[in-house]
């Protein structure tokens, strides 16, 4: 969820053509997620190089720690979808990444380079030191006025953690892999909402 808000609030929704988040063709990542001590969980699901991605976020409620809520985002091309699972109303927006992919004009082999791109807004550059993480060489990021760590490794964010507010650690990586048929359809018994979505400010 940390890395989510962050891609949230930084990049405002625009249409955008099919293009690549990742360069790697498939893949899932477990997380061990924690805020401020209420501990959850987050899987992120991807295939045809980031084209389709599905983020499903499980945390205790924060009115509720007693109840879980399950959060998720599908990112179909151009369309990004958020919902709870106790929502009645699926809410539909533009994919802000599939804009930062037109903007600046990447082609279909320069997935790694916009994923590191988004990296370095989000975190800044990575230091020279490399960090191995679950068998992976990874950038090393560190912000020292945030409090924050994060850790890369082909454009994908293994770890992220800010002081003691919040962390997002990997505990495993499947890449090049068949994702389950059915992972990125909406889910049939929700109504979907594309009147609205969000028009964040320009920078």
């Amino acid at each position: 969820m940390v890395l989510l808000l962050l891609l949230f609030f930084v990049f405002h929704p625009v249409m955008s053509q099919k293009f690549k988040k990742y360069p790697i063709k498939s893949g899932i990542i477990e997380y061990e997620t924690d805020v401020m001590g209420s501990k959850g969980s987050l899987v992120i699901y991807w295939d045809d190089y980031g084209y389709y991605e599905k983020q499903v976020d499980v945390a205790p409620g924060f009115a509720d720690e007693d109840k879980v809520e399950t959060s998720t985002i599908l990112f179909k091309g151009s369309k990004q979808y958020v919902w709870k699972e106790s929502d009645e109303t699926i809410r539909a927006f533009t994919n802000p990444i599939a804009k930062i992919w037109d903007e600046k004009g990447y082609q279909g082999n320069e997935a790694i380079t916009l994923g590191e791109d988004l990296m370095k807004q989000m975190f800044g550059a990575p230091i020279k030191e490399k960090r191995e993480f679950l068998g992976k060489e990874c950038d090393v990021f560190i912000n020292e006025a945030m409090k924050l760590e994060a850790l890369g490794w082909n454009g994908l964010t293994l770890m992220v953690n800010i002081g003691n507010l919040s962390s997002e650690t990997a505990t495993s990586i499947e890449t090049d892999i068949d994702i389950p048929e059915g992972t990125f359809d909406l889910p049939a018994d929700k109504k979907v909402d594309e009147t609205g979505g969000i028009t964040l400010p320009k920078n």
